[in-house]
């Protein structure tokens, strides 16, 4: 039967220790211990000079981070408004278009009553002029509405920005975690 370690253990580490009678030693030991606290307290004093530098690498990510958030969001902001004014700019020419038309629909009901009440030129001038300005009116909604299609609505280039920002600080954080993991 193997017998009880522990005991073993403790039994033979009381023997070994002895009180230190010698002066030299003491003295050596007394040095020791002083030469471990200094170490101690100097290693204290670089880990918190390594935690006040990773806090202020955090603040500086996070502060970056916002900058770029909010350059993200002016540059959003311009493109939905190039985008708006380009479909303001669409949407009167669709208008114009629509007016005339009406006018061009309105122009041709006449000529079909004129037409009807009398077999005159009144009819046919009043014909002409209704064709003419739904033909008119016909091609300003149709250049209106392939320019109002033509036009980016989604700000594609906000974001390219936010995933390059998305990405950037993932990257930071996954350095700083490493950092942090290396320190500790």
């Amino acid at each position: 039967m193997e017998p009880n370690r522990s005991t073993d253990l403790a039994r033979r580490s009381s023997q070994e220790l002895r009180p230190v009678t010698d002066e030299s030693t003491r003295e050596l030991l007394s040095d020791l211990v002083q030469e471990s606290k200094q170490i101690i307290r100097e290693e204290g004093r670089l880990l918190r000079v390594e935690a006040e530098r990773l806090k202020s690498e955090g603040i500086e990510i996070v502060e970056e981070a916002r900058r770029r958030a909010e350059e993200d969001f002016r540059l959003a902001k311009r493109e939905l408004i190039a985008s708006a004014k380009k479909s303001a700019r669409a949407g009167g020419v669709i208008a114009g278009g629509g007016v005339l038309a009406h006018a061009g629909f309105y122009l041709l009901l006449a000529a079909i009553v004129a037409g009807l009440a009398s077999v005159l030129p009144l009819w046919a001038s009043a014909l002409i002029v209704g064709v003419v300005a739904c033909a008119v009116g016909g091609i300003l909604i149709r250049g209106g509405a392939t320019r109002l299609k033509a036009v980016e609505l989604t700000p594609r280039t906000t974001i390219q920005h936010i995933e390059e920002d998305t990405k950037w600080m993932n990257e930071k954080i996954h350095a700083l975690r490493s950092r942090v993991r290396a320190s500790a």
